[in-house]
């Protein structure tokens, strides 16, 4: 997460603000590049529809065939005009070859082929033969990349900050040039509204594997009552018997740091049952915690629980603990803040543009929130504080209406009075500039 790392350069980001000098860093992120495989989207039943075709997606659409495809990241809506068909794939669907959820989407015409347009918070391209070029499209600065000199491309993504939207084709080297340009005006039809969210899912980290195991866990269905964990070995290795039993914790997200959620039940009592772990294969279990937790509010939470191993002879070894990180969305949001890059701190700084710091949300009822608190202003605080050579903004989220400028630069962390700080319950400090 971006949270971590961010905080560790408020510090020095007020030092910057003093002094009004920055430089930009770019952050690359390299991802092993897949070529497309060939592959068929699953025509839409008819009134002659065989058994084996697929059901028709649960897709909303109105008069001008927009559909929509709703996530915790946000709203996908895009114009399907006739003669090409789609299947709408949520979260945790499994028919895309890549992302979290989007649509398939492909000319009835084509005889193979498809377009996979989906919302992804882990894209990268690298490797030998990719040229890029920046186009506009659905009112994004887009980038479209081609692989091997290819006629056609293989992917655009659109925008740069994480979630984003890839289009990726598929297979699609015999369509003809009619059936690209209605391609390109169906994306440009592209809308993804952020202050739409729904649902859970899954996020990667480091804790999620165990390498000396060859052993990942994942989650899938999430949802403010549980989750489903599942286990799968992607290597062999020889460490004998693997298993896990029902035993979970359950940490939350909060300013930068995991704390524990906090139980309703003081004593909690689970089936003694060891599930087995298969060599090379996979185990799964589904995992309520209203009954210890109770319903989660929306925010950033981590499930781990311990994976043992038994050699043949017997002998036990260490208890291996594995997280899986995930995200609940709250469907109330207007907007969402992001924490910024860590770094692009001191470039923003440097060009007094906002640095938030915290993520936080705009309530549809205009009240504020962050993953822990919720609050009924929003308080942009600007003044100057001695030595500086330039005026610094403070944004603080608060139930308190009013916030001096010395009470909030004070509370930015350039206090030595422990006193001059603000309870989290009363106001934080979300962004500066």
């Amino acid at each position: 997460m971006r949270i971590k790392r961010t905080l560790g350069v408020i510090a020095a980001a007020i030092l910057i603000m003093v002094t009004g000098c920055g430089n930009a860093v770019d952050e690359n992120v390299e991802k092993e590049n897949t070529p497309a495989q060939e592959s068929s989207v699953p025509v839409k039943p008819t009134e002659s529809a065989s058994d084996e075709q697929i059901e028709e997606p649960a897709a909303e659409a109105d008069s001008d065939y927009r559909v929509v495809s709703g996530g915790p990241y946000g709203q996908i809506s895009l114009f399907v005009p006739d003669g090409w068909e789609y299947i709408v794939c949520p979260v945790d669907d499994d028919q895309m070859s890549y992302g979290l959820y989007g649509f398939i989407l492909k000319p009835l015409e084509a005889s193979e082929g498809q377009i996979e347009l989906f919302c992804s918070d882990s894209f990268g391209v690298c490797g030998t033969g990719l040229k890029q070029e920046e186009m506009t499209l659905a009112g994004e600065t887009a980038h479209v990349g081609t692989y091997d000199e290819h006629e056609h491309w293989d992917f655009i993504t659109f925008g740069s900050d994480s979630p984003q939207i890839v289009a990726q084709s598929i297979g699609c080297d015999g369509w003809t040039d009619g059936m690209w340009d209605e391609t390109m005006t169906i994306l440009d039809s592209m809308n993804f509204d952020t202050t739409k969210t729904e649902g859970g899912i899954g996020q990667y980290i480091s804790d999620s594997e165990v390498e000396s195991l060859g052993l990942m866990m994942d989650v899938r269905n999430v949802s403010p009552t549980g989750l489903t964990v599942h286990f799968r070995q992607y290597e062999k290795k020889d460490v004998g018997e693997m298993f896990y039993g029902e035993p979970f914790t359950l940490e939350r997200l909060v300013d930068g740091k995991w704390e524990a959620v906090s139980r309703i039940v003081t004593q909690a009592s689970y089936h003694d049952i060891a599930y087995i772990i298969p060599r090379e294969g996979q185990s799964e279990l589904e995992t309520n915690w209203e009954w210890l937790y109770g319903r989660l509010d929306p925010g950033t939470y981590k499930v781990t629980k311990l994976v043992m191993t038994q050699k043949e002879s017997g002998d036990s070894n260490p208890n291996y603990p594995f997280s899986a990180q995930f995200m609940i969305a709250d469907s109330d949001v207007v907007r969402t803040y992001e924490v910024t890059d860590g770094n692009r701190a001191e470039e923003l700084i440097a060009n007094n543009q906002l640095l938030t710091m915290v993520r936080y949300y705009e309530m549809a009822d205009g009240t504020w929130k962050t993953d822990e608190c919720a609050y009924k202003y929003r308080l942009e605080i600007t003044g100057r504080m001695g030595g500086a050579v330039k005026d610094s903004t403070f944004v603080y989220l608060s139930n308190i209406e009013d916030i001096s400028f010395d009470q909030a630069w004070k509370a930015a962390g350039l206090s030595s009075n422990m006193d001059d700080y603000f309870d989290r319950k009363d106001a934080v400090l979300v962004a500066m500039k």
